[in-house]
């Protein structure tokens, strides 16, 4: 909720506009929902969630449950994502005995994973504090 209407004046409540955005906002052109989307988005993306990461993290979700397999730098691509517990790295694994220096990996979306795209892709503001573990 806006602060005009009530809602918090602390961080987790406000985002900056430029003045024909905010415009519109007050115009109504653009839905406060539209607006907390966004602030969900930059959110993410100030904790180190770059577009190529979003891209990864939407492509996983698109190919759902396919067998897909990585090379092992190409798991290197979702690197900042398995640290941030949004993708894992199945414990299935395939290596063929002539090519001992090459492994193959499976990965996919955590359920944390799972539950931050549905709430980006839904729009949804209190899933995606629930999937960044936001207090607020």
């Amino acid at each position: 909720m806006s602060v005009r209407k009530g809602g918090a004046n602390d961080v987790s409540n406000l985002l900056a506009l430029c003045a024909y955005c905010h415009s519109l906002h007050e115009a109504g052109k653009i839905p406060e929902k539209a607006i907390r989307h966004w602030k969900g988005m930059l959110v993410a993306l100030n904790h180190a969630f770059g577009f190529r990461s979003i891209d990864l993290l939407l492509f996983l979700q698109a190919i759902k449950e396919k067998k897909l397999w990585y090379s092992a730098d190409g798991v290197l691509q979702f690197a900042g994502l398995i640290a941030a517990d949004l993708v894992a790295i199945s414990d299935e694994t395939v290596a063929t005995p002539w090519q001992i220096t090459q492994s193959s990996h499976r990965i996919g979306l955590t359920e944390k994973g799972k539950l931050l795209v549905e709430a980006w892709l839904a729009g949804n503001e209190m899933q995606f504090k629930v999937a960044i573990g936001s207090p607020n």
